[in-house]
């Protein structure tokens, strides 16, 4: 059975075109400097394409496309999964990897631990693991000063007997999910119900989803008195996506039916599916116009919160109960009609032990969400992918992508947000990673996904996601991510319950 693939929307062999016909050369004036084919070449089948600054394997020897079409050795992200630098690096080893680079003054955006698997018509292999290390475009780091961070860093992996670990500095940026103004737009995560004695059903997304940057960066709680901040829930884009899927399920609905009655009638009436499709978008514009609810919580967005040192960017509204309608199914993941109910039959993963669970693909579509993507399951994955390696395949559903699959990693990835008119002022956090699932699917994320919640095939709940690493694509106009960032759950709910929300549970029907 052949399994059709969405073609990634970045134009991978015209860039290798222009990288072809520029002159292998390399500056000078640095001796550990690049050449410039390698260095726009050698990440050029990820999604951003993102530019080589410098790599400590130096002698791996990079093997350049000898015909602009040509693919050799294109290259996927994948996990750290099982290895030494997993014990030390959420502990204390990522953070003495920040003294060396601070030390150094690199103005870096991400470090994340990753593989990378490369691939041909002649092989097929993951590499070890690299310390990927995304560095601030503005920089302009030179490779020497890159070079000389990295012999620091391999100093301090010796320390914890790790030696098969090199370093590599690419130019990335740290970028926030939220689409920006007119009208900030992001998704809705969770449900949560206040609890207690309250009858209140809240929609858990990004604080800055709910409350621009612009604005004071500090605490926002609704008061009676004051004036409410009103979100819209349904936003334009959800609005026309969900029109757009009704359409898609109607027009499928009305096409079996009709198969059937040309068998038995003659033909079907299009007059009855038109009529349907209207009264359905009447609906949805009279649900939109009335769909209005209010920031009710909003802690000051901060990074490196706490001993875990995670993100914490999250804000509660206070939603209609009776707005949600009879159909509420409360947290769910809707699949959506985008993604072919094949395709994630071929994606899904298999339990370890090969009992018990199984994923199923449901006829109408919903994910049930319950459980909790432990700190222990993100180390240490109970589920094969089809490749038999264990891995945790995560779905999320965001305002911009839709539905999509990604890998999530095993080792938590660091963050730098810097003040834009300042770069010594600077914040840092901790994020589990998430990769895009392969070289020939769209990616995992894109701005307007903020607050999406992610989810592994058993609706356990990994997190919310809230940034990512990447850069603009060639044209300039959009974000392209190869990393998304997410904050874990387990983290997360218990910092909502800290911030006066103590009785908040998931159970919403």
């Amino acid at each position: 059975m052949v399994t059709a693939y969405k073609v990634a929307a970045y134009p991978i062999h015209s860039a290798i075109e222009a990288i072809s016909r520029e002159k292998d050369s390399r500056d000078s004036s640095d001796p550990h400097s690049v050449a410039k084919f390698e260095s726009r070449g050698f990440y050029s089948y990820l999604a951003s394409r993102p530019r080589l600054i410098y790599r400590s394997d130096v002698e791996k020897t990079w093997v350049r496309d000898r015909e602009p079409m040509e693919q050799t050795q294109i290259k996927e992200l994948r996990p750290v999964l099982s290895h030494a630098i997993s014990e030390a690096w959420n502990d204390d080893l990522g953070w003495k990897v920040v003294e060396i680079l601070d030390t150094h003054k690199i103005c870096f955006t991400s470090i994340d631990p990753i593989r990378f698997r490369e691939f041909n018509d002649r092989i097929d292999e993951v590499g070890p693991v690299v310390i990927w290390v995304g560095v601030h475009p503005g920089s302009e780091l030179a490779a020497s000063t890159a070079h000389d961070a990295s012999l620091a860093i391999l100093a301090l992996l010796k320390e914890y007997a790790i030696t098969d670990v090199p370093v590599h500095f690419r130019e990335s940026s740290y970028i926030r999910t939220a689409v920006s103004s007119p009208d900030t737009q992001g998704t809705i995560a969770l449900y949560l119900a206040a609890g207690g004695d309250s009858e209140d059903i809240l929609g858990l997304t990004c604080r800055h989803v709910l409350i621009s940057p612009t604005e004071s960066n500090v605490d926002y709680t609704c008061h009676p008195d004051a004036p409410r901040r009103d979100v819209l829930h349904l936003g334009k884009r959800a609005y026309s996506d969900v029109v757009d899927s009704i359409k898609i399920s109607i027009a499928g609905e009305w096409f079996r039916v009709g198969s059937y009655r040309a068998q038995a009638e003659g033909q079907k009436k299009e007059e009855e599916e038109e009529e349907e499709e209207e009264e359905e978008e009447k609906a949805l514009t009279s649900t939109r116009r009335t769909h209005s609810e209010y920031i009710v919580c909003a802690p000051a967005l901060q990074l490196g919160v706490g001993p875990r040192r995670f993100t914490e960017d999250w804000g509660l509204v206070k939603l209609d109960r009776a707005k949600l309608g009879d159909g509420f199914q409360g947290n769910v993941i809707d699949l959506g009609t985008t993604m072919p109910d094949i395709e994630f039959m071929c994606k899904y993963p298999r339990p370890r032990d090969d009992a018990g669970w199984e994923f199923i693909y449901s006829w109408d579509r919903l994910l049930p969400l319950e459980g909790t993507i432990s700190e222990e399951l993100m180390r240490t994955p109970d589920l094969y992918d089809r490749e038999r390696e264990p891995c945790t395949l995560v779905v999320k559903s965001g305002n911009t992508t839709g539905v999509t699959v990604g890998r999530a990693n095993t080792v938590l990835s660091i963050v730098r947000e810097y003040f834009p008119l300042d770069m010594s002022v600077h914040r840092t956090s901790m994020e589990w990673g998430i990769m895009n699932y392969d070289d020939r699917t769209q990616v995992f994320s894109e701005p307007g996904d903020s607050g999406a919640i992610v989810a592994d095939f058993r609706g356990r709940i990994g997190g919310m996601l809230t940034g990512g690493a990447g850069e603009r694509d060639g044209v300039g106009k959009t974000d392209v991510l190869d990393m998304t960032y997410v904050t874990p759950w387990w983290w997360l709910f218990e910092r909502i319950k800290a911030n006066g929300f103590p009785d908040a549970h998931l159970n919403v029907i």
